[in-house]
């Protein structure tokens, strides 16, 4: 991978990133930091080659930015790893959200009851408070 491929991956993860902000786990946070941290890596050492003109620093330098992107290896299996992280985020949020409907339900068929519940006591009480009329009446008539 040559420079640009480093530049347009650097701007493809940041683009990506504002895209998705408030979803990331302090893992995936991690994980992606260190991504970041490996192309300001990668982009800075080609800054460093492009200034200096001593030919002996410039191929150290030259050595070093292609052991940085044989690192691309690294990049590749960390961007595995936070598409993996992502994805399982994905479906453990699912997972969860699903609880929540059914926990919605169970609650929504209680409320129900209780409300079954509450319509059979006052008709209950009603019924109650008739009888009691109705003896009441009986004694006063007796």
């Amino acid at each position: 991978m040559d420079i640009f491929g480093v530049k347009l991956l650097y701007q493809r993860l940041i683009s990506y990133m504002f895209g998705q902000s408030g979803k990331y786990s302090e893992d995936e946070l991690g994980v992606i930091l260190k991504i970041f941290m490996i192309l300001n890596q990668i982009l800075r050492l080609n800054e460093d080659l492009e200034k200096i003109e001593n030919e002996e620093t410039r191929q150290k330098i030259e050595k070093d930015l292609t052991n940085t992107i044989c690192n691309n290896s690294v990049l590749s299996q960390l961007s595995e790893g936070v598409d993996s992280i992502i994805e399982e985020s994905r479906r453990n949020k699912g997972q969860v959200n699903q609880a929540y409907i059914v926990e919605d339900n169970s609650l929504q068929l209680f409320k129900e009851k209780m409300i079954r519940q509450d319509e059979r006591f006052n008709l209950l009480q009603q019924n109650i408070e008739r009888i009691l009329r109705i003896i009441e009446n009986q004694s006063q008539d007796n």
